[in-house]
C-alpha cells in the first residue's frame, strides 16, 4: 500500500537549516547528535549523513528500522515519498514473487 503524501520534511519545520528528509527532521527535532545517532543505528555517520541529504535513494529496511526504534516513530514515518515511485512502473502492483514463499519450519 502506497503512502500517501507528506510534501517535504521541511515545511512547517523550524529548524535551520531545514531538513532535507523526514528522517532528518526527526533527529534534530529531538536534539539528537549525527555521530551517535549514527552509531546507534548502526551505520557509519557518512551513510547517515547521505541518507538524511536525499543521497541514498534505496536505503536498506534494517537502518530504518533501527532510526525509527531509536526515534519513537514507525519505521514508514521514515520514508520518503519518491522512495515509493517504483510502484508507479508497475502499475500500481508490485510483481509477484518469482518462486513461491515457503513458510519456516519449526524445530
Amino acid at each position: 500500500m502506497p503512502l500517501p503524501p507528506r510534501g517535504p520534511a521541511s515545511v512547517g519545520s523550524n529548524l535551520k537549516p531545514p531538513p532535507d528528509t523526514w528522517l532528518e527532521r526527526y533527529r534534530r527535532e529531538q536534539g539528537l547528535g549525527q555521530g551517535n545517532f549514527a552509531d546507534a543505528v548502526g551505520m557509519s555517520q557518512r551513510n547517515l549523513s547521505r541518507l538524511e541529504h536525499g543521497d541514498m535513494k534505496s536505503p536498506p529496511l534494517g537502518y530504518l528500522v533501527n532510526a525509527a526504534v531509536l526515534l519513537g516513530v514507525d519505521w514508514l514515518e521514515l520514508v520518503e515519498d519518491d522512495w515509493t515511485k517504483f510502484r508507479a512502473l508497475r502499475n500500481g502492483a508490485p510483481s509477484e514473487p518469482k518462486r513461491p514463499m515457503s513458510s519456516p519450519h519449526v524445530h
